[in-house]
């Protein structure tokens, strides 16, 4: 995380967000599922929580970590409990947790 002087006010981006540069432990996260299913664009996500359009992406695509608090306010966003935005495991698509709580299965072969 970049150091700043002590008098120096933090921009948002850079107090939410978390370089990882020391840390080996990969974060995962479902945002862009969660942006997808709410339609809404990059930009309305970004700006409602006070970011960028580029940092979103990068938190989107793993490239950059966010931060306890901006992890917190896209959970808080998508009104959903932290855990099942972010992980320290690789996360199901929700395609995947859709097919598995669907206990039925279509065969195409034999509905012809």
């Amino acid at each position: 995380m970049k150091t700043q002087p002590d008098t120096a006010q933090p921009d948002t981006e850079e107090a939410f967000v978390d370089e990882g540069e020391n840390d080996t432990a990969k974060a995962y996260n479902r945002l862009w599922d969660l942006r997808r299913d709410a339609r809404m664009s990059r930009a309305e996500v970004a700006e409602a929580l006070d970011i960028t359009p580029a940092v979103l992406a990068n938190i989107e695509r793993g490239q950059t970590e966010p931060g306890v608090m901006l992890a917190w306010h896209f959970a808080s966003y998508f009104e959903l409990p932290l855990e099942k935005v972010f992980s320290d495991e690789p996360l199901p698509t929700l395609t995947d947790i859709l097919k598995d709580s669907c206990s039925c299965t279509v065969n195409t072969e034999e509905s012809r």
